[in-house]
């Protein structure tokens, strides 16, 4: 269920992402608040883990652990994407 999630949600978040920059430019506050939530919610993600906060097999930590990784990555590409424009 949670590897369903993750792909679904990659997949539908690139659609939207291309789909808005073929329409128009994106909006810059709303590209600081994807950056502002990645950088905010890795953390979380990260201490859910490593406390066993969630009801996941240890499997399931690992995971949410690298989608922590994932979301600082995400986030500071996209305070650079900020930057840049």
């Amino acid at each position: 269920m949670l590897l369903a999630g993750g792909v679904a949600f990659a997949v539908l978040g690139a659609g939207l992402v291309l789909t808005l920059s073929r329409i128009r430019v994106i909006p810059r506050a709303l590209v600081g608040g994807f950056a502002a939530s990645n950088l905010l919610l890795a953390p979380l993600a990260w201490v859910a883990a490593a406390l066993h906060w969630l009801p996941l097999s240890a499997a399931g930590n690992v995971a949410l652990i690298i989608a922590g990784f994932a979301a600082v990555v995400l986030g500071i590409w996209q305070v650079n994407a900020l930057r840049r424009s």
